[in-house]
């Protein structure tokens, strides 16, 4: 009986969903190339020809995390309405994204330093958004930068509290919420 090869790309496809399955239900941590190759129906050889390791399979899975968080649009007009837009926005993407952000944080340790960064280019996406509404602020007491990182830092707890705790939250309230603590926090002059 002749074996039928698949297309190399539907192949890639199939094994990233079903490691990203794997994850899911056991983490990260807890599967390993033998379990995704079993799950895949290959031989833990021929997993190897498209992936060299599990570490490889979580950057491909984290390859386009980055894209939604480009396509957030910076609205409105004072800088607490455009902060909560802003934060509400990267909250649903991160809701509509949570298993692969849960993912970004079990994967992450275990990254080298070429990895963490490809895996972080959503971070740095979301650090540019807030970077962009500060930068038009000239009453502010702490300069754009330092005001996007303390922005980015507060939405990146919440989101890895979201990620970990699988609880449902409100990015509308939770927008209007951390936007006033943020505002408050800059003491406007």
């Amino acid at each position: 009986m002749t074996r039928i090869r698949k297309d190399p790309q539907a192949r890639t496809a199939e094994i990233l969903q079903t490691a990203m399955n794997l994850f899911d239900m056991f983490g990260y941590q807890h599967v390993s190339m033998a379990d995704i190759g079993q799950a895949s129906s290959l031989a833990r050889s021929s997993l190897y020809e498209y992936f060299a390791s599990k570490e490889e399979i979580a950057l491909g899975l984290l390859a386009g995390l980055a894209a939604p968080f480009e396509t957030i649009e910076i609205h409105g007009k004072k800088l607490e309405k455009r902060l909560t837009n802003l934060i509400e926005d990267t909250i649903q993407v991160a809701i509509e994204k949570s298993n692969l952000l849960a993912l970004f944080y079990s994967a992450y340790p275990g990254l080298d330093e070429s990895g963490r960064n490809k895996a972080s280019e959503w971070q740095r996406v979301v650090l540019n958004a807030f970077h962009q509404i500060f930068q038009d602020e000239k009453k502010l007491r702490f300069s754009a930068p330092k005001a996007a990182y303390f922005s980015l830092a507060l939405v990146l707890q919440r989101i890895n509290d979201m990620a970990f705790s699988k609880k449902t939250i409100n990015p509308a309230e939770e927008g209007e919420l951390m936007a006033t603590f943020i505002v408050k926090g800059m003491d406007r002059s």
